[in-house]
Order: structure tokens, then C-alpha cells, then sequence
């Protein structure tokens, strides 16, 4: 009866490891994503992240996230907190200015989350981006200011 059980508990776990990895391995595909070790160093980027980017996967592997903030960012205290919150454990969802490639930037939502090992521990934080640059060019289009036409009658 015992071997039984765990048997089943075995199978049971194997699939929900399976399906799991199905999830992973959806969001790869879809969504742009990059994995960072606490330190801030780059592990891997998603096809989606590397073409919104720009970059391929060799010119980030390794490098810091400050690459793709502005300049002067990296340096001030607000960074700093920023990283020791992940550090904590913290979940933060911003709008930021991104940069890719050759420094070219576009207006992003950022969700930063952490990834908790089987030790309960921080290991790595996972960052989702959204680009939101042809929703804001597009709001911005439709709260200007509309001008009556000359033909219209009221």
C-alpha cells in the first residue's frame, strides 16, 4: 500500500514538474524577459527581450543591469535602495525609460520579481518588460487637444 502512494505522489509530481516547465517555457516565447543574479549580473534574456532590445544574447550574458538605464542612473542612492529591495524579496512594478542597443530607449513597464530557490532563498530576479511606447504615443494622441474644423456646424 505504502509503495503505492508514493508511486502516485512520485508520477503526480513529475507531471506538475512538466507542466511547469511547459509555463517556463510558454513565457520564454512570449514574453520579453531577463533573469539577473542578485548582484545585478545578467543570466539569460528571452527571444522576445533580445529582439525588443536589440542585443544578442553574448552582448548581455555576464554584463550589469545598468547597461540598460541612463547614464548617471546606476550611481545614485535610489539604485541602490532599489537593488537591496529586490535583495529583500520585494516586488516592483515601475515605468522606466530602457535602453537597447546603440542607447536607443523606449518607455517600458518593468515588473521585477524574485525567484525563490528550493532553500527558501532569493536566488534571482526575474524582470518581465512591456513596451509601452506605441500605447503612450497613442494615449498621448488621443488626450491633445482637438481643434473645431472650420466646416463644422453646430
Amino acid at each position: 500500500m505504502w509503495f503505492g502512494e508514493k508511486t502516485r505522489a512520485g508520477r503526480a509530481e513529475g507531471r506538475r514538474l512538466r507542466e511547469l516547465e511547459g509555463l517556463t517555457a510558454a513565457m520564454e516565447r512570449s514574453q520579453a524577459m531577463i533573469e539577473f543574479r542578485l548582484n545585478g549580473t545578467v543570466v539569460r534574456a528571452s527571444a522576445p527581450f533580445l529582439g525588443l532590445t536589440g542585443y544578442a544574447p553574448a552582448e548581455i550574458i555576464g554584463c550589469p543591469h545598468s547597461m540598460f538605464v541612463s547614464e548617471g542612473e546606476s550611481d545614485s542612492v535610489a539604485y541602490r535602495d532599489f537593488w537591496r529591495a529586490l535583495g529583500r524579496g520585494e516586488s516592483i512594478t515601475r515605468k522606466v525609460r530602457w535602453f537597447g542597443k546603440d542607447r536607443t530607449s523606449f518607455l517600458a513597464l518593468a515588473a521585477y520579481g524574485p525567484i525563490i530557490n528550493a532553500a527558501g532563498k532569493i536566488s534571482r530576479i526575474v524582470l518581465f518588460i512591456t513596451d509601452l511606447t506605441d500605447i503612450h504615443a497613442e494615449q498621448s494622441a488621443l488626450s491633445a487637444p482637438r481643434r473645431a474644423s472650420p466646416n463644422r456646424t453646430r
